[in-house]
């Protein structure tokens, strides 16, 4: 009780999503409880109550954000295909295969098939370690299943189940993007759905099914190497472009800053809400209407289909014969 009394309190403060696995949680618990005729205890109730009114205040605070209009930006349209690289990169394929980047690319073009066959060999890892996690998966699980464990098998692979496919079929109804992210409340019950899976693997007395859990964790481990230290898969550069912009401002030169607000914040880099003047940064997307605005010196240009949809901005790039000045990940900077 006290294990899911403070597990659920911290994963409300880590999520406003927190309600759906920690409920589906309370769900499975009510269930087998039934099914097996077990009776709570009074203490056990207290500390689940005391629990659930610690949450109290978090569920206040997100609603009165909710209310005050917060929403997530929306990058992709949601289908069939942005639920696959949900997938793509919860099961630890995202470093071993294509960047973000280049499937988002790939995503928004008309001829999806012609190119992932461009890309296939990228691809092959990515498969394989697909297929390696549902083989694992399956012959771990069906082992575990005929032993005492069925119960508690079915408990967690009931809240892994109900959650992901509530979050999916919100995504699908609401056209909300729920980013793998999203879905870190769920992500420690299919860690240990894998682990348990991967144990059943073990037990079997054949040599050549237990290479198949060290396969996968061999990928996983190369993949999170990937990650962290391949040049290809960097997140955005927002330090080399707000030293950039710094740079500028104190040759007295004027910028538009097609990024984010807070990033440039951190990397002490003052961006002006309201107007733009010599010698300062202009947060342009945020402006009602760019082309009626003076023309900078420079433009630090994001990513195109989150600060700039329409291609107000790229056509003004192309009318005024903009060139590049730098390029950095996620970034390009246009100078006159």
């Amino acid at each position: 009780a006290w294990m899911l009394a403070v597990s659920g309190f911290f994963s409300f403060c880590t999520t406003i999503l927190a309600p759906l696995p920690v409920g589906a949680t309370v769900l499975a618990g009510l269930f087998l409880a039934w099914r097996n005729g077990w009776r709570p205890e009074r203490k056990a109730l207290k500390i689940l109550l005391v629990g659930l009114a610690a949450c109290v205040p978090l569920a206040l605070y997100y609603a009165m954000t909710l209310r005050h209009g917060a929403r997530a930006a929306q990058v992709w349209h949601v289908d069939t295909k942005f639920l696959a690289y949900v997938v793509y990169e919860l099961t630890g394929m995202g470093g071993i295969g294509l960047s973000y980047a280049e499937l988002r690319e790939i995503a928004r073009s008309p001829q999806l098939a012609s190119e992932l066959s461009h890309h296939l060999p990228q691809l092959i890892l990515p498969v394989a370690q697909s297929g390696l996690l549902l083989a694992v998966i399956f012959l771990g699980l069906r082992r575990r299943a005929k032993t005492a464990e069925q119960p508690l098998l079915s408990g967690i692979s009931f809240v892994l189940l109900f959650t992901a496919g509530v979050f999916a079929a919100g995504s699908f109804l609401l056209q909300k993007a729920f980013w793998a992210r999203h879905y870190a409340p769920v992500f420690p019950i299919y860690v240990t759905l894998l682990g348990l899976a991967i144990a059943g693997v073990w037990q079997n007395l054949r040599p050549w099914l237990r290479l198949l859990p060290s396969l996968v964790c061999v990928l996983l481990v190369w993949s999170a190497l990937n990650i962290r230290f391949a040049p290809s898969l960097r997140k955005e550069d927002y330090r080399s472009a707000a030293q950039f912009t710094k740079s500028a401002i104190a040759e007295g030169k004027t910028v538009w800053w097609m990024a984010g607000g807070y990033p440039a914040a951190y990397y002490r880099t003052y961006v002006r809400p309201d107007k733009l003047e010599a010698g300062s940064a202009y947060q342009a997307f945020c402006a009602p209407d760019v082309s009626v605005l003076p023309l900078p010196d420079y433009i630090v240009m994001n990513r195109t289909d989150l600060v700039d949809p329409v291609g107000t901005v790229q056509k003004l790039i192309a009318e005024n014969h903009y060139t590049v000045a730098a390029r950095y990940q996620a970034f390009t900077i246009w100078t006159r």
